[in-house]
């Protein structure tokens, strides 16, 4: 689709921006960030917020009070961002007054030109369930967006961070619940017989930007660091009082270290850490003087450090762009006092891919590979430039500061240390094969090396005990190139050859080993050497005599890894022998998972056995562990007819009430089912009660399974007033069902309409241009 076909078609509907094609992510990214400079001609000096939260509704309710002040005479009109929102009435000194939305924009008429710096008060009544700027989980969890532009989604406000005010907001939600805000808690009153009114103040002036709240079913815990309440909001059932207690205390000592480093107290009124479970594609994982910790992002510590440090580079001193896509500006710095407090590299897990983590993930893996002198000049500096400004600062005001002290660009710092570290990394890559042989007339050792990976130039040494009655000898093999074989003379009273403690282990796999020495090791006290001896006597398996050695070994083994190897070697040995499946069914009701699965495994060798079918129909109904589910159903299916199979589908799901089960059924065997029982049942999985894991999963598979066309034009409008633009931007693959291009290009247009997200817009802009060929 041209440019210009885009700008007709969407300019009204759309007016923020105009998305086009052949733009990469960075650049598109950028035209939902906030502008540099924007014209705004009113100071907002206080906000007082009254809020009633309906979290079961999805809805923000209540009146914005702004304390504003202009800052040129004769101004008419007052302009505030606002989408997705009903204003119901604006008021002016008490006053009601003519108000317009046009596009993002609230215009406002004032009643009378006010001179400069004659403030005024300005009152808006709205309400907001908008998709895009507020979420609800499966846990019933109801929280504000926080991205570029997000907060106009949800609340009529001049939606920059150059907007900065103090602020008294009130919350009026269910008991049983708390809220999450900026500021200091500062308590609660009764409202009515079934709600209650949380109160939170800031008198230090906060960004628009950094505003947002969290309401749920959480508990708070708090302890006092210095003049600062730091409050903990999680879940009390998956987060004891011990855990809590213990993230805070974190918290608290790391906020103390770095107003030591810095030689500056915290710059806001409480810090409000939250704990949510999963983050909706959320960018911006923290406010200003709160933090929101994800499960979905992996080490809660982790989370926290790199929050904390954003509430002095990030919040105290921000950019006027959320993304800084040459430097990741944000990060750097935030990674220079992580370095600062003598901490070493942490990423964070990042499986939404957010550019914001990549950011952190790719300055905490490559910040030490500038150079030493220039390290010293940022972190020295940090202390300076923190105290110098606030507010907005730029990326390069740093950059000028570090080259006013050294005369070197930024750019010129650089290394290629971190390629040479990878060239390191590569070194001693050889893999050796390794055939054990040994004559017992004469007591010859030969250890025959042959290269499977690698150059083979490296000269590698092997070292191994030999195992006695009475004693322990060291040998070591030194071998290199394609071919190599290292011999030795061995007593005659050896009864093993150890490898267990060999440094150089990870570099040779063994093959051919003298039975004679696997069984001694097996009677070994070192738990290592029977582990060793286990895993290798598989390669006996056709020895006739093997299976009467084994049930020895067996009967006196207590070691769950060791008797998981011997009983997958039993299995080869049995392999499927008439009145050998008793022991397999038997260790189905071993406590270890390992010993489970491996039994499992040789029941495939049992395909006619009625008892042995019904056995493992009841494992896959039963199992709790997910290793122990998956290998039960992969076998089950191998023995079991079609129709068995998707029975035992629907029944997973009366037992399985995560869902997880039965998705992972379904998948193992989306090829059998004719009837379309399992569409049925992954639909049932969409709903957003379920966490985006188990959602997303159903999805993937509807659109695997489901080509019917008019299904999907009615999911794709539904899943697009999803809360959750990870579901929606999924949902869009299933356009490739829909067989008209005129059908699709109508639904594409009406869905690029009321989506927020640029993600999901780049998505439909890339389906429009295919539909419009």
């Amino acid at each position: 689709m041209s440019n210009n076909i885009l700008k007709t078609t969407f300019a009204v509907i759309f007016s923020i921006i105009s998305v086009t094609q052949n733009c990469d992510d960075s650049d598109a990214t950028i035209q939902f960030d906030y502008r540099s400079y924007p014209k705004q001609p009113f100071d907002f000096e206080h906000l007082e917020l009254e809020v009633t939260l309906e979290r079961d509704l999805g809805l923000v309710r209540g009146v914005a009070s702004y304390e504003v002040s202009p800052k040129l005479d004769d101004l008419t009109e007052l302009i505030l961002q606002t989408e997705d929102s009903a204003i119901d009435a604006v008021t002016i000194n008490d006053g009601e007054v003519e108000f317009e939305v046009l596009g993002d924009s609230l215009v406002i008429n004032l009643p009378q030109p006010f001179a400069k710096k004659a403030p005024f008060d300005l009152a808006i009544t709205w309400q907001s369930n908008s998709k895009n700027g507020l979420y609800l989980d499966h846990k019933n969890t109801f929280w504000s967006s926080k991205n570029p532009l997000a907060h106009q989604l949800w609340m009529p406000v001049f939606d920059h961070p150059t907007n900065e005010f103090t602020v008294d907001a009130h919350f009026v939600i269910p008991n049983g619940t708390e809220v999450m805000f900026n500021g200091e808690l500062l308590g609660s009153e009764a409202q009515g017989e079934d709600k209650k009114r949380i109160s939170y103040r800031s008198q230090t002036p906060v960004p628009a930007t950094g505003l947002g709240f969290a309401m749920g079913d959480f508990i708070i815990s708090e302890v006092a660091s210095g003049l600062t309440t730091i409050r903990l909001f999680a879940n009390e059932r998956e987060y004891p009082e011990e855990k809590r207690i213990e993230l805070i205390r974190e918290a608290s000592e790391l906020k103390k270290d770095i107003e030591r480093e810095l030689s500056m107290e915290y710059p806001w009124e409480g810090l409000n850490i939250i704990i949510l479970s999963d983050n909706f594609w959320e960018e911006r994982t923290h406010g200003t003087g709160t933090i929101y910790l994800y499960e979905r992002l992996g080490d809660l510590s982790t989370q926290l450090k790199r929050g904390i440090y954003a509430q002095w580079f990030g919040e105290y001193h921000r950019e006027q762009q959320f993304f800084d896509w040459t430097h990741a500006g944000d990060e750097f710095m935030r990674k220079a006092l992580h370095y600062l407090l003598g901490n070493t590299p942490e990423t964070i897990e990042n499986p939404d891919s957010l550019y914001t983590i990549q950011f952190w993930n790719s300055w905490q893996e490559d910040f030490d590979d500038n150079e030493e002198v220039f390290l010293g000049i940022v972190l020295e500096s940090l202390p300076h430039l923190v105290r110098e400004k606030s507010g907005i600062v730029d990326f390069e005001e740093y950059m000028d500061y570090w080259y006013s002290q050294t005369g070197v660009p930024f750019s010129s710092w650089s290394t290629s240390q971190g390629s040479q570290k990878e060239d390191n990394e590569l070194e001693d890559s050889d893999l050796y094969q390794v055939d054990v042989l040994y004559d017992e007339l004469s007591s010859q050792l030969d250890l025959v090396f042959e290269l499977k990976e690698g150059s083979g130039e490296e000269l590698h040494t092997l070292f191994f005990n030999e195992i006695g009655f009475a004693d322990t000898i060291a040998h070591e093999a030194t071998f290199t190139g394609a071919l190599d074989t290292v011999s030795m003379a061995l007593s005659n009273s050896v009864e093993f050859i150890s490898f267990t403690s060999s440094e150089n282990i990870d570099k040779v796999t063994f093959d051919e080993f003298p039975l004679f020495f696997l069984l001694n090791q097996l009677r070994s006290q070192n738990l290592n050497d029977r582990v060793f001896a286990a895993e290798l006597i598989s390669s006996h398996s056709e020895n006739p005599d093997l299976q009467l050695a084994l049930n020895d070994v067996m009967a006196f083994e207590s070691d769950p890894e060791v008797k998981a190897a011997l009983l997958s070697t039993m299995a080869d040995i049995t392999y499927g022998a008439s009145g050998t499946q008793q022991q397999f069914l038997d260790e189905l009701n071993n406590t270890d998972i390992s010993i489970q699965t491996t039994a499992i495994e040789a029941l495939l060798n049992y395909p006619e056995d009625e008892m042995v079918s019904s056995a493992l129909r009841n494992k896959v109904l039963r199992a709790e562990d997910p290793e122990l589910f998956t290998k039960a159903f992969e076998v089950y299916k191998q023995l079991a007819d079609s129709g068995d199979i998707v029975t035992i589908a629907q029944r997973l799901q009366r037992v399985d009430t995560t869902g997880a089960k039965v998705l992972e059924a379904i998948e193992a065997s989306a090829d059998i089912d004719t009837l379309g029982t399992y569409v049925t049942l992954a639909e049932s999985y969409l709903s957003d009660t379920y966490p985006y894991p188990i959602r997303k999963h159903a999805l993937e598979l509807l659109i695997e399974l489901d080509e019917d066309e008019q299904s999907w034009v009615e999911r794709i409008e539904e899943l697009s007033n999803d809360r959750d633009p990870r579901i929606r931007i999924i949902s869009l693959d299933a356009m490739k069902w829909l067989s008209m291009p005129a059908e699709s290009f109508d639904l594409l247009t009406a869905l690029f309409s009321e989506e927020r997200d640029i993600r999901v817009l780049l998505k439909i802009d890339d389906l429009l241009d295919e539909a419009s060929r």
